[in-house]
């Protein structure tokens, strides 16, 4: 008997020692600090910590969203609502569900909310509705406008619930900085302004809407003009195609051939291309004829003779180019200015990714870097090199990353750097402090701004870094570093 009294106060010292020890921070979830107070999870609920670790209010949420302004999002059983810093609520528990995020204004107080299976915009202070919950969505655009849509029909409110456009429109397209709206009804585009006042008539099959200033590209019945922003036809609709002005010219297509014409509708550069591109930098990239490619000036003069398969404007008024004598071979890509000029010859892959005073370039399924005057700095030994505007190249052999300066000298090996989402870039991420998160062996960890690691690749997750604290993940607990990688 005396041996099982002393067996069950060792369990209960042990359970008390690890339940009771607030010194182990550890969580269940732990998201980042806000206004001093960050959620994390419990025994399957959320409460709010402070920087210090020590508990502000107690975990009793199923959800928590960070505090904004004085007040957060929380949910229980199912419905949100919203506490201040002491947790006291200022809205009970009363929505389905909150958009407390796509709004990037400073109207941190209100939020789109869901109740009953519509939409609504509500003010966070007190419950008091701006927008009632009687749209199936609300789409925020800016100056705390919204798009509703209401049985598949769009209209447009502000946050005040001023109606400018009843849901009647199968589309809106909001322009606000021209005040304009391109608005569909029932198939027939028009333009109103941001109070809803028809500008031009709903009579086109569609309008192209141009952010330079020019006249707009409208089209009917599969032909193409151009009209003002008063709705003034200036081109009339007889082009087969048509692009956007660019610098001042529009592309048309006539009779199966392209030219250019100036905002009056002038013709001033004839139907005689088979392709064309707009213009840029005072050139146009046209096709004369059986996939030559050229480039001409605004008077249609020949500036760059058409010697090519293929031209692609590229960065600092440069364009990749392939010549028409290789147009059957893979590579034997190189770089002209814009009097066709050659800067780099004719020899590499279809990639050359040109900066102020280098390229980076690919031969052979292999990537490297030249200097303007096409002297090789790397050269084409590796599976992918990054440049990452500081100085730097980040070179890939394999899985093994490298440390090179720009004159192509290995500083040191990296760490094997894998991507954080999706796509081959970012390979380190910013997360505030000049520590950038970086992947490994499917585990993060952090470098500095000279490719130093700060904290080892060793975590299953990383936050960002907020009041001086980072949230991090290893083997399912949740706990908070320093810069220096000290626990809370």
């Amino acid at each position: 008997m005396k041996k099982l009294f002393y067996m069950l106060l060792i369990s209960i010292t042990l359970i008390c020692l690890v339940s009771c020890d607030k010194s182990i921070k550890e969580y269940e979830d732990a998201k980042e600090f806000s206004e001093g107070l960050a959620a994390v999870k419990v025994n399957g609920k959320y409460g709010y910590i402070n920087t210090k670790g020590d508990f502000i209010i107690k975990p009793s949420f199923d959800l928590a969203n960070n505090f904004n302004n004085g007040k957060a999002w929380v949910k229980v059983e199912e419905l949100w609502g919203v506490i201040n810093a002491k947790g006291e609520y200022l809205i009970n528990p009363t929505f389905d569900d909150i958009d407390d995020y796509s709004i990037k204004n400073d109207n941190s107080n209100y939020t789109v909310i869901k109740k009953n299976y519509k939409y609504g915009y509500v003010d966070k202070r007190n419950g008091i509705f701006l927008i009632e919950p009687i749209y199936d969505e609300l789409r925020y655009v800016d100056r705390d406008r919204f798009i509703t849509v209401k049985d598949d029909k769009e209209g447009y409110i502000d946050l005040f619930n001023q109606v400018y456009i009843e849901p009647i429109y199968n589309s809106l397209r909001i322009f606000t900085n021209d005040n304009m709206i391109i608005a569909d009804l029932n198939g027939k585009y028009g333009i109103l302004n941001l109070l809803g006042e028809t500008i031009v008539e709903h009579k086109y099959t569609d309008i192209k809407y141009s952010n330079t200033n020019m006249p707009l590209m409208v089209e009917n019945e599969q032909k193409f003009g151009f009209i003002n922003r008063n709705g003034v036809e200036i081109v009339k609709i007889q082009y087969e195609d048509a692009d956007n002005f660019s610098e001042g010219l529009a592309a048309v297509k006539f009779n199966g051939k392209w030219g250019f014409i100036n905002t009056y509708g002038d013709l001033v550069i004839p139907h005689k291309y088979t392709f064309t591109k707009p213009f840029t930098n005072d050139l146009a990239i046209v096709d004369f004829d059986n996939k030559r490619f050229g480039c001409i000036d605004r008077n249609g003069k020949v500036v760059i003779e058409p010697l090519y398969s293929k031209l692609t404007y590229s960065e600092n008024k440069y364009i990749i180019a392939k010549l028409y004598e290789d147009k059957y071979t893979s590579g034997n890509y190189g770089l002209i200015d814009i009097k066709g000029s050659v800067i780099i010859p004719f020899k590499y892959d279809n990639y050359i990714h040109f900066y102020s005073d280098f390229a980076i370039i690919k031969k052979d399924k292999r990537f490297g870097a030249i200097n303007k005057d096409g002297q090789m700095i790397i050269k084409p030994n590796y599976d992918y090199i990054h440049y990452d505007k500081r100085g730097y190249f980040l070179l890939r052999i394999d899985k093994s990353w490298f440390l090179a300066d720009k004159a192509g000298n290995k500083i040191k090996k990296l760490p094997s750097f894998e991507a954080n989402g999706s796509i081959t870039l970012p390979l380190i991420k910013s997360i505030g402090l000049n520590a950038y998160m970086f992947k490994e062996n499917e585990k993060y960890g952090l470098i500095d701004d000279n490719y130093n690691i700060v904290l080892e690749p060793i975590y299953d997750h990383i936050g960002q870094f907020s009041e001086g604290w980072i949230p991090v993940a290893k083997d399912e607990k949740y706990f908070y570093l320093d810069r220096n990688g000290n626990r809370m």
